[in-house]
This record gives structure tokens, sequence and C-alpha cells, in this order.
């Protein structure tokens, strides 16, 4: 290591199955509020991999890398298809509820999927929602009074999930 350089002890790992721009946010993060100048980075990249990016890391050409930003881009380019992409429009319309799945799972796989869309108004997201419910009670609820608010349609999902489970 560079000399009275100490590694940052809260930096996190990385294995390759994840959004690697998540981990080079955080990474360049951690080594810019301890103050390390950018050469360093290099150098303290390589102790952030294990499994499958520490493979990759190990496998490049030696004198490959010019520095930090070079480096960078190689990794950005090798784990592409682990970058989380944002859905569009078309993908969040297809959201459905399943023939068999219960309304609080819908509504927990409904929300996991919707989370890296660029649009999430309240119109948007309620109507997408109640255009892919299964038919019943909640699904004729819901239309007869729409929620104006995203809020409003979690809070009524919920207290329809909740009687549900009182009634079993």
């Amino acid at each position: 290591m560079l000399d009275g350089l100490k590694v940052p002890t809260n930096l996190r790992t990385y294995d390759g199955l994840s959004d690697p721009d998540d981990h080079l946010t955080v990474f360049m993060g951690t080594t810019d509020v301890h103050n390390l100048p950018e050469p360093a980075w290099c150098r303290f990249f390589h102790i952030t991999l294990c499994g499958a990016a520490r493979f990759w890391y190990d496998n490049l050409a030696h004198g490959s890398i010019d520095g930090f930003h070079q480096l960078r881009s190689k990794f950005r380019a090798n784990f592409l298809q682990q970058r989380r992409f944002q859905k569009t429009q078309a993908e969040r319309l297809g959201i459905r509820q399943r023939p068999e799945e219960s309304l609080k799972d819908y509504l927990a796989r409904f929300d996991k999927e919707t989370l890296h869309m660029t649009d999430r108004s309240d119109g948007m997201m309620t109507g997408a929602f109640i255009s892919e419910l299964c038919p019943g009670r909640i699904f004729k609820d819901l239309i007869a009074r729409p929620p104006l608010l995203l809020e409003d349609l979690y809070t009524q999902a919920n207290n329809f999930i909740r009687a549900e489970e009182a009634n079993n």
C-alpha cells in the first residue's frame, strides 16, 4: 500500500451478482470520504472483490489498467448484465396478479417490480395496479372508488388484506 494510507474498514465486497454501479458508487464515496487520492483507488478496489468479481480482476492482463477510470470502465463493461435497468411504462402495465396469487403477495411483488421506474406518479401507479388485479371484491371496490393517491391505494389494499386474514 501507499505510505501512510490505511484501508477504510467499511468497504463492502462485490461478488459480481448485483449492480456494479451500486458498488462503484459506495466504493468511490467511501474512498472520497476518507480523502484517499485517486491513484490509491486501484490499489484498494481489488480488496472489495470476491467470487466471480475477484476471478475477473485476478485474470486481467498485468499492466492493462492505466488508472481508476479505465478500471471502472472495464469493471462496468464486464458486469453490465448485472445492471439494474429502469422498467418502461409498457413493462409496468404488465405486472399482473397471478390467478392463485394472494392480494398480499401481489402487492409485495408489484411494489418490488416498480421500485426502479422513472414515472411513479400516483395516477400511473394506481391505474397500473388496479388494471392488473384479478376480478374480485377488492377490484370492484377500487374501480367503484378509485384512490387518487398511491398511499390511499396501499391503505385500502392493506385493510382488505387484514380483513381477509381475520376471516381465515
